[in-house]
């Protein structure tokens, strides 16, 4: 399944992909008409594809252990992991980031 951006659009461009034969999805209909909308901006009408998956990106930690480490971080903001004297300080808690420039840089 290919990303929004910028692989499905990439893919739309290049001619790699056919028109969907909406008679052939029975609940096309049923797909969310904001979240279509937002593909669209990769497919105009939305000929080449449909929603499979959505999800969200977010920042997640475990307070005490990072309040135990370093008491002063913010916990309400992305600096927490993006200031390096920040990141430093907390890395023994453990830290994983998504590999994925495309879904992480926009979070920001």
């Amino acid at each position: 399944m290919p990303s929004n951006e910028p692989t499905f659009s990439r893919l739309i461009h290049a001619g790699a992909l056919a028109e969907i034969d909406r008679s052939r999805v029975p609940n096309w209909n049923d797909l969310d008409p904001a979240l279509m909308r937002r593909v669209a901006v990769s497919d105009p009408g939305n000929k080449h594809g449909a929603i499979y998956l959505w999800g969200t990106i977010g920042l997640g930690a475990n307070p005490e252990r990072i309040r135990a480490v370093a008491p002063d971080v913010p916990l309400d903001s992305w600096d927490l992991l993006f200031k390096p004297e920040n990141a430093k300080r907390i890395a023994a808690c453990g830290i994983t980031m998504m590999d994925s420039a495309i879904d992480v840089i926009p979070s920001c």
